[in-house]
């Protein structure tokens, strides 16, 4: 008997063993890509709809992992998915970052919380979702002036 045949069985077993191991790694490791701290909305006593507004986000971040894509929405008694934003860079250590979001003109007033999803690819088989939601705040409308 050769020494391949010997071993090719073994060889094939323990190449299994290593990509289940593998496998289970991917899928079940708590990874955390980013922990984001506070999401604040700037200035939220003056908000109105059709006008911009300016939210900092403060986060820890350990690894660069790559962000497949990003989520922004106006939760009320709706949920509104607001476009126009672009994937920010988060850079690696603990930073606060300021964006901008328009709120669109439609927007009834009221209580809303905004919210951002960033999606994440951790390895081949996993993507994970981070969440985050600010504290509520109100949105008003403007009152038109239709002089006298």
């Amino acid at each position: 008997m050769s020494l391949f045949t010997r071993w090719s069985g073994k060889f094939l077993l323990i190449t299994l063993i290593f990509l289940w191991c593998l496998v289970m790694y991917w899928l079940f490791y708590p990874v955390t890509p980013v922990e984001i701290h506070e999401l604040e909305i700037v200035d939220s006593n003056n908000l109105y709809a059709g006008e911009e507004f300016t939210c900092s986000i403060s986060y820890t971040k350990e690894r660069a992992y790559p962000i497949l894509s990003v989520s922004r929405q106006l939760i009320g008694d709706t949920v509104i998915v607001l476009t126009g934003g672009s994937i920010t860079p988060i850079p690696v250590g603990t930073h606060t970052l300021k964006e901008g979001q328009i709120i669109p003109g439609f927007v009834d007033p009221g209580k809303w919380v905004y919210c951002i999803l960033i999606y994440y690819q951790v390895n081949p088989l996993r993507i994970i979702t981070v969440k985050v939601k600010s504290k509520p705040f109100m949105i008003k409308k403007r009152r038109l002036n239709c002089g006298s």
